[in-house]
């Protein structure tokens, strides 16, 4: 990059040159001047189409970083739903599991109370076989009786096979639940990673947007002093070619007044 004290300098040095150096050194600075200027414009035009290039690489970025944060929001947002089903399963898993043991508590119960009536009829069934040998009892007594025992005793048997089936439904509803969370815990886990990635590409993007933005930033700075540089050396060229326009050609050929002494006319 040219600096403007070089260019001040150029300038000095050429207006010295012009006035007392000749048309030789005239030609020569007006063509080191015309060419410092040729490249201060290729310089400009290189910068800025590096500076055009940049902030569409800017636009371009910044565009794809807010899409990475939309996509972010809507990643983050699948995942608290993924969560929220998540305890919302484990919740039915807590209850399922409080059903099951209350189920199992009232089988215990009842397979409980059936033994006793079981044993009770048996024992009664005994015993009313023996009085009724021994001291000639009703027979429909004892088989009103017996067949109490057997109602009751078949109906705590239904009852308990209907125990059984409600368990067998709570164990394959517990078994789809597992299999359910199992699958969102896979879910859940390749979101996280995805997140995880989109966030890491967001800051990556971030960084290259601060560093584009930095250098445009710098780059403009340079582009205005560039185009300063360029209007003070068109200006110099403009007033340089003035002042020389009203120096005689033969300015170097004329005689001095010591060239003149004794070669003067006395009247």
């Amino acid at each position: 990059m040219l600096q403007r004290p070089f260019i001040v300098f150029v300038a000095t040095v050429w207006a010295t040159c012009a006035w007392s150096g000749g048309q030789a050194d005239e030609d020569l600075s007006q063509a080191q001047a015309e060419s410092l200027l040729k490249h201060l414009k290729t310089e400009i035009t290189g910068l800025k189409r590096e500076l055009d290039d940049n902030r569409r690489t800017l636009s371009t970025e910044q565009k794809a970083l807010k899409t990475a944060d939309l996509d972010i929001q809507e990643n983050a947002r699948k995942l608290r739903q993924l969560e929220k089903s998540r305890q919302t399963h484990e919740r039915e898993l807590e209850s399922l599991h409080g059903e099951r043991q209350d189920y199992l508590a009232s089988l215990d119960e009842r397979r409980d109370i059936l033994s006793r009536q079981i044993m009770a009829a048996y024992r009664l069934g005994r015993q009313s076989r023996l009085k009724l040998l021994l001291n000639q009892d009703s027979p429909a007594l004892l088989s009103r009786t017996l067949a109490y025992y057997d109602y009751f005793s078949r109906s705590q048997a239904a009852q308990i096979s209907e125990l059984r089936l409600v368990l067998k439904t709570l164990d394959e509803m517990r078994s789809r639940i597992n299999i359910e969370l199992a699958a969102l815990d896979e879910v859940q886990n390749r979101q996280q990673v995805l997140l995880n990635t989109m966030t890491q590409q967001r800051d990556e993007r971030r960084v290259i947007i601060e560093n584009l933005a930095s250098r445009i930033e710098t780059d403009e700075q340079r582009l205005d002093e560039l185009q300063a540089d360029r209007r003070d050396l068109e200006t110099l060229l403009e007033r340089l070619s003035d002042v020389l326009a009203d120096i005689p050609a033969d300015l170097g050929k004329r005689l001095g007044p010591l060239d003149l002494k004794g070669k003067m006319h006395i009247p």
